[in-house]
């Protein structure tokens, strides 16, 4: 969808920040594991000189960078009670086909491997796979809560929804309809953000009053000990957006990683 964005033969799109960052370097920052310390802190990188650099930097890929809508925290689940790292040994997980979060999870001691979306539910189902991460709504809405026992609230990456229009077009626009699209995509930003947060809540709730799953907030301890396991990704994400990039993003964070 990137590219074809890219080469023009869709005008906008808001694809997640993992699969854009293949025609953008800097994006691979947003793949970072346990960076944000909420939602706040979140939003104030994406929204201010941080975030501009990155959208400014896609004008490389001919895409004019305007904004980042929430995708939500991303979350674990399992059919195993997990309280400390090792019990994350040989957990066979299900990732996206992506290489920082095979790191991930290689590092958190789990057994990470990639599987179509679409094939996810009955591969939870017949116990092909013991668990698998993605934003709460989307666990809700898919109904993983129907095959997985414990939902943990790690929040382990946030990856946002990259919003652009291709470069060739918004060149083509006089500075009024540009600072209009702008506006536009300001408003939907604040309003998307705000219905996420209210949209999760309620998923939690709802899973919440079921009697065969339940969510968990992470303790302090096993947080600090997956950050710890997670050291080798955030070498890895230098190597990938760039060692200056990614330096002025943890820095913008409050991340020492």
């Amino acid at each position: 969808f990137t590219e074809a964005c890219a080469q023009g033969n869709v005008t906008m799109g808001s694809p997640s920040s993992s699969p854009a960052a293949a025609f953008c370097a800097a994006l691979n920052v947003y793949d970072s594991p346990f960076i944000y310390a909420d939602r706040e802190t979140a939003y104030k990188v994406l929204d201010g000189d941080f975030g501009q650099q990155v959208l400014d930097s896609m004008n490389t890929a001919n895409l004019q960078g305007l904004g980042f809508w929430e995708n939500g925290f991303r979350c674990l689940t399992t059919n195993k009670e997990i309280k400390t790292l090792a019990d994350m040994a040989g957990v066979k997980i299900r990732v996206m086909e992506n290489d920082l979060h095979m790191t991930i999870w290689k590092s958190i001691g789990a057994n990470p491997s990639p599987l179509a979306f679409g094939e996810l539910y009955t591969a939870l189902q017949q116990g092909a796979f013991d668990a698998q991460e993605n934003p709460m709504e989307q666990i809700y809405n898919t109904k993983f809560q129907e095959v997985q026992d414990h939902i943990y609230l790690t929040n382990h990456v946030y990856t946002p929804y990259i919003v652009f229009m291709n470069l060739d077009v918004w060149n083509g626009l006089n500075d009024a309809s540009k600072a209009l699209v702008q506006e536009a995509v300001d408003e939907a930003v604040a309003f998307q953000r705000e219905q996420c947060i209210i949209n999760e809540q309620e998923c939690i709730d709802k899973i919440n009053a079921l009697d065969y799953s339940h969510v968990y907030p992470v303790s302090e301890e096993l947080r600090a000990e997956m950050i710890a396991a997670c050291a080798p990704v955030y070498d890895q994400v230098r190597q990938l957006a760039g060692e200056e990039i990614t330096n002025n993003f943890y820095a913008a964070c409050g991340f020492e990683g």
